[in-house]
């Protein structure tokens, strides 16, 4: 296969066509200029990387990619590559990646085109096709992509922690729905998981994740319950819904509070009546498996509001488990540490004044910000002892302080994303600043960091859905130039 050219105005002008015929051969396919910023996506690229197209658009390559693969070296390049596998964000993926050349033969761009559904039979592909050594460091970590967590996945010892397990393994074995609560980065699919696991009890039965909110709502609808072929424009073929890949297994609704309400009465029927439609057919899929779902929104105050239907919440919360937020137990807080430091082989210890600060910050991300604190203590290499400005300098930089060893003064920072689970008085000046504190710390982050939306979700130790989220409703403006 020969390489692309473009004129150097052209590559910005992508062909109605090509489009059309791109979306309908690959899953999820992209195009980036010289440097690796992103020009074009599909409609579907959420499904892969997890963000709305807003996000991605402007995008470098190499920062949309959880987990360091190859992938961004072989997009920066200027060679042809056909069929490669690699794993991203925990996807298994066929990636075709083509240059673009303008007509003076210099690079301008690159096409990617992913493939990524069909995961059983790309498995047995897999298992049956001859691997080049130097494909062995991208194949190896394909098993880990199936791992299932169990209840000895999760850390934790203070009483609350020990009821949640002990709630999660009698809800194991009935097959009512599930709803789990709680801060974002708590554990919530960890425990989904983990109920899976405990159900299933070594079955080969899959274990399906849909996240409600990185998911444009124009496709989740098919992307849950499938679509027949000429549904819509754009529906080449008959397309399998989450609902009947997972078949005997388990569906789990990740951000559960943030499906509209059309589409919250098409669960609800699946809830009740065990049976779904593909968009645009008529034929009856019955469903034998277990629903799951989570959230960190304050259905209550949903239901109230008319966000969220009051029937189907009673249909999801057969079950219902909350997860405490990790500063309600500061042993926890180390116990967690501990565990991430060994995991990434890391033995250094901690002054006392490092020590106190850790258990007496906020942690508004949870157990997702321990680790990333954890994995930015990991860069500092020539540290023989933790000290208190370390972690200061991580957990507030804006706030950074020249005392050593000492303990910190907190500065108090309403944590971001965090639900209300009962109805507290508030009062509505208390309410104002502290959103304002909130909408003036987001600001400060992203100045920090350029306007890095996943840099600026690490610092704060949220997720880019939610960093995102937040954004829209402070109404924060964001100028992003692609160099």
């Amino acid at each position: 296969m020969k390489a692309i050219r473009f004129s150097d105005e052209s590559i910005l002008d992508f062909n109605p066509l090509l489009e059309v015929v791109t979306n309908l051969a690959f899953d999820c396919s992209f195009m980036t200029d010289s440097s690796g910023h992103i020009i074009k996506c599909s409609d579907t690229s959420p499904l892969v990387w997890g963000i709305p197209i807003s996000d991605i658009l402007g995008q470098h390559i190499s920062k949309l990619e959880e987990d360091t693969t190859p992938l961004s070296d072989c997009v920066l390049g200027d060679k042809i590559t056909l069929s490669k596998l690699f794993l991203i964000n925990g996807i298994i993926c066929f990636v075709h990646i083509i240059p673009l050349f303008n007509e003076r033969e210099e690079h301008i761009g690159t096409f990617c085109g992913i493939v990524h559904r069909g995961l059983d039979k790309l498995k047995s592909i897999v298992e049956h096709v001859y691997v080049e050594d130097e494909q062995e460091q991208i194949l190896s970590p394909l098993p880990r992509s199936e791992t299932r967590y169990s209840f000895n996945d999760f850390v934790g010892s203070c009483p609350e922690i020990l009821d949640v397990i002990k709630m999660a393994k009698r809800a194991a074995k009935y097959e009512y729905p599930v709803l789990i609560r709680g801060e974002t980065g708590t554990g919530k699919e960890l425990i989904a998981s983990g109920i899976h696991t405990e159900r299933v009890k070594g079955a080969d039965l899959p274990f399906v994740k849909i996240n409600c909110t990185a998911i444009p709502r124009e496709l989740l609808e098919s992307e849950l319950f499938g679509h027949e072929k000429g549904a819509f424009t754009g529906a080449f073929s008959r397309k399998q819904g989450k609902f009947e890949i997972a078949g005997s297994g388990t569906i789990l609704l990740d951000e559960i509070g943030d499906m509209e309400l059309a589409l919250q009465s098409k669960l609800l029927r699946v809830l009740e009546d065990r049976e779904f439609e593909r968009v645009g057919g008529n034929e009856l899929i019955p469903f034998r498996g277990r629903i799951i779902a989570s959230t960190n929104r304050n259905l209550e105050r949903m239901i109230k509001t008319g966000l969220f239907r009051e029937d189907l919440y009673y249909r999801l919360s057969t079950i219902e488990i909350t997860i405490p937020p990790v500063r309600n137990s500061k042993e926890d807080i180390l116990l967690l540490t501990n565990y991430f430091m060994r995991r990434s082989n890391l033995h250094v210890p901690f002054s006392p004044g490092a020590i106190g600060i850790l258990k007496n910050y906020d942690w508004p991300g949870n157990v997702r910000q321990i680790k990333n604190v954890v994995a930015k203590l990991s860069l500092l290499e020539d540290a023989r002892i933790f000290r208190a400005d370390h972690i200061r300098e991580i957990l507030m930089p804006v706030h950074h302080s020249d005392r050593r060893d000492e303990p910190m003064e907190i500065v108090e920072i309403e944590p971001l994303e965090r639900p209300v689970m009962t109805e507290r008085p508030t009062a509505t000046a208390k309410t104002d600043v502290l959103s304002d504190r909130e909408k003036v710390h987001i600001i400060d982050i992203l100045d920090k960091t350029g306007m890095n939306l996943a840099a600026s979700a690490r610092l704060l130790g949220i997720s880019r859905n939610t960093l995102y989220n937040k954004i829209k409703k402070y109404d924060i403006s964001l100028r992003k130039v692609i160099l």
